[in-house]
């Protein structure tokens, strides 16, 4: 087992995990910014469950992002590929083997004929 990989590991996922609660609270904090009433006030003294629901619906959205942000894969930063130059070749025919082919001539579609039920005798 190599220390050192796993010591990097558990650094990485602290430095992230710090990164992703900052990044929480300041959606937090712009959500209780942009709000026009006191978030505190409604959900704590006035029991209002809808606005509870719809912050935590909010807060898990924003964790959902920085997550998904975090666990995508990143690769450092390469030059891009040099432009590779290819020469076009005029297309040309297949050589006929054989018979040349004849068109096929098809015919037209026949009417489909449908019975309509005779009506009851009165």
């Amino acid at each position: 087992m190599n220390w050192n990989t796993v010591l990097s590991g558990i650094i990485d996922t602290a430095i992230f995990s710090f990164v992703g609660i900052v990044m929480m609270a300041i959606g937090f904090l712009l959500i209780c910014l942009i709000s026009p009433f006191s978030i505190k006030k409604e959900i704590e003294d006035d029991q209002n469950t809808a606005l509870g629901i719809i912050i935590g619906s909010v807060i898990l959205g924003i964790s959902i992002i920085i997550a998904s942000v975090i666990a995508s894969p990143s690769t450092p930063a390469q030059e891009p590929p040099q432009a590779v130059q290819v020469e076009q070749q005029e297309a040309q025919p297949a050589p006929a083997q054989g018979k040349a082919t004849q068109p096929v001539k098809m015919k037209a579609p026949q009417p489909v004929q449908t019975k309509t039920p005779a009506a009851p005798a009165q």
